[in-house]
């Protein structure tokens, strides 16, 4: 039975663009996906205040309160606060990252104190000044995390590696310090530097520095803006008497004004004393 070809050209064209789309719709469809991944995939290096911290890593100083955790954070001056800093590394690489270690700088005005288990190094960078550089003080505290291997006793880092997709992250607490004076920081009101951003480093397995990036990654500074603190409570008033109430000079009763007082009169070469005086 001859085929008719006007019939049968059709169906193959149909079946030809049912096919075309079915690959260009899945290309389409991977292409979203692909996109999708990337969005989601989580930053390689990112630091930030906890919100809301479930677990300490250390106690903070008697007295001391949490502070702000929400941008722009702004504190009173003249109070001890405490913060949890939380810093987190991934591996979105398709190769291991080793002997991964991450490096961060806290400003004078606090004190940083990580997990008593954690492997991290801290480091008090002091200077000195005057004649002849007698007076030692601190400008800054520099932590070394090692994410991978060991703490060496020379504050270094060896070994280990982040496997792909991989993660890890450091809680620090850091709190406002008193200074060599005695006083609270932050002393007065202004904006600061809390720290100066994370920095972390590694080797690739062909033992190149932070490959397959071309330069290491950081995070931007976190800052925190000092209001002024209120003096009336920072220094424990009284309150303050109403204008309207009189604060009496003498405490003996006073004589009837129509008895005469002989005392009153003026001695030869003296001077009038009053009761009150006497």
């Amino acid at each position: 039975m001859p085929v008719n070809a006007r019939r049968v050209l059709p169906v193959v064209v149909a079946v030809i663009a049912i096919v075309s789309g079915a690959v260009g719709f899945a290309a389409y469809e991977s292409h979203i996906v692909s996109i999708t991944a990337r969005v989601e995939q989580r930053p390689l290096l990112e630091k930030h205040v906890v919100p809301d911290p479930s677990h300490l890593p250390a106690q903070p100083p008697a007295g001391c309160v949490p502070g702000d955790a929400n941008p722009p954070i702004e504190v009173p001056a003249e109070t001890c606060l405490w913060w949890v800093m939380r810093i987190e590394m991934s591996n979105p690489f398709n190769v291991a990252l080793e002997n991964v270690v991450i490096t961060d700088h806290f400003g004078a005005e606090l004190d940083v104190v990580p997990p008593a288990d954690a492997p991290v190094d801290v480091e008090v960078v002091t200077h000195s000044r005057g004649q002849p550089k007698k007076e030692v003080f601190q400008t800054q505290v520099r932590i070394t995390w090692c994410v991978t291997g060991d703490l060496l006793p020379d504050g270094t880092c060896s070994g280990g590696q982040l496997d792909p997709g991989d993660s890890a992250y450091l809680d620090l607490l850091v709190y406002t310090k008193t200074n060599p004076s005695g006083k609270q920081e932050y002393t007065e009101a202004g904006t600061y530097e809390m720290n100066s951003g994370a920095t972390a480093k590694w080797v690739d397995p062909e033992g190149v520095q932070c490959g397959p990036l071309s330069n290491c990654p950081t995070t931007p500074s976190l800052e925190v803006k000092v209001l002024p603190a209120d003096k009336s409570e920072a220094d424990g008033a009284e309150p303050v008497q109403p204008s309207g109430t009189p604060t009496p000079e003498a405490t003996g009763s006073p004589e009837p004004s129509g008895t005469p007082t002989p005392e009153l009169a003026e001695p030869a070469g003296g001077a009038t004393q009053s009761p009150t005086d006497r």
